[in-house]
């Protein structure tokens, strides 16, 4: 079985990422974690971002857009994302 490599398979989740919120600018993505499933079927990737600010110039003292991250699960076969998951951070 041919694997999808890492690099790959991380770069097929930003590309889906970037996608799924088409329309919002997402700032600062940053590859948090990666791991290969159990039975090799599956690369779990977690990423995050900062959503787009609101004007500061409105808001002056909002508070700055809080990190979001998401996990993303990529097929090792064929690349495709197979689920996105809110990932909680202690």
């Amino acid at each position: 079985m041919v694997m999808v490599p890492v690099k790959e398979a991380v770069g097929y989740a930003v590309q889906f990422l970037r996608s799924i919120y088409e329309g919002q600018t997402l700032h600062d993505i940053r590859l948090e974690e990666v791991e290969i499933s159990d039975d090799e079927k599956a690369w779990h990737i977690t990423l995050s971002f900062l959503p787009t600010a609101g004007d500061t110039s409105i808001e002056p003292f909002a508070l700055p857009p809080t990190r979001q991250y998401k996990l993303i699960t990529v097929s090792t076969g064929t690349g495709a994302v197979r689920s996105m998951k809110i990932r909680t951070v202690p």
